[in-house]
């Protein structure tokens, strides 16, 4: 496919600068060419009201999302099958009501909704939650139809694939509704600080506002890049998606550079002569 796609791309006598926007636009796929990319489409979200949606949890019985209405709601998305960050971001949101101020733990709820409807039963669930907790008061394992968890992920912009039987792609990241089911921001990442989440729900209970925190290239390559190291039973970066996304912000940068070297030449010959001009005055 790309080498017939660089053949017709030559055959179209195309001058060099635009062969160089052409070769730069391929090298950040997907995002250019998938629209809004992945973060946009979850920072979209936050502010909206999460619609009522129908779940069963790890007893098998049905709860709606609205019944948790009245407390802030974390909720994460994972499968009981991932070989990447699930536990770790399961594990993470158990250490976080072990360090979270008591008040603020009191007045949280936890939803963990698996993205495997084909694997991920009730009783399974109740299985891998009880890994984490021995209280499933305030933290519910929960599962629902395929078409549902579709509108779900949708309406909560989360971002899931299956690549192939037992095999997701996805998000991590952990979302935070307030007690009205009003989306007020997401932690990305596999480790959530109980400092960053436990701010945030107190900002909001004292009427501040919620910023989302996604800082740098990092934080970035922490949403999907995390990958499992057997040898030390952690996850860690995946450096080789990591070097890409930094390929791809040197290419752009160079890019730029490109087309502007001839405003930045001048800018340069302009201060020399500004310069000189100033010393020979002087003198």
């Amino acid at each position: 496919m790309f080498s017939s796609f660089f053949h017709k791309l030559a055959s179209m006598n195309i001058r060099t600068p635009h062969l160089v926007i052409a070769l730069a636009v391929i090298l950040m796929a997907p995002d250019v060419f998938a629209g809004p990319s992945t973060i946009e489409k979850s920072e979209a979200v936050i502010g909206k009201l999460a619609p009522n949606y129908r779940l069963t949890n790890q007893e098998g019985q049905f709860v709606a999302l609205y019944s948790l209405k009245g407390k802030y709601l974390l909720i994460s998305f994972i499968y009981t099958e991932c070989p990447g960050p699930c536990i770790a971001i399961t594990q993470s949101m158990a250490n976080l009501f072990e360090q979270m101020d008591p008040e603020i733990a009191e007045r949280t709820q936890r939803l963990t909704i698996t993205i495997d409807n084909a694997t991920d039963s009730s009783a399974k669930l109740k299985e891998y939650g009880l890994e984490f907790t021995d209280n499933f008061d305030n933290w519910i394992f929960a599962r629902t139809d395929d078409e549902t968890l579709a509108r779900l992920s949708t309406d909560l912009g989360f971002y899931f694939e299956q690549k192939e039987k037992g095999w997701f792609e996805h998000m991590n990241r952990l979302t935070l509704l307030g007690p009205d089911m009003r989306l007020l921001t997401h932690f990305y990442g596999t480790e959530f600080d109980p400092v960053d989440v436990g701010g945030a729900i107190r900002d909001s209970m004292e009427g501040r506002s919620v910023k989302t925190k996604l800082k740098d290239t990092l934080d970035y390559a922490l949403v999907f890049c995390s990958e499992y190291d057997p040898v030390s039973g952690t996850y860690k970066i995946d450096y080789k998606f990591l070097f890409v996304i930094i390929f791809q912000d040197l290419i752009a940068l160079a890019t730029a550079a490109y087309f502007l070297r001839h405003k930045i030449s001048r800018i340069f010959s302009r201060i020399s002569q500004i310069l000189k001009g100033r010393k020979e005055s002087g003198s």
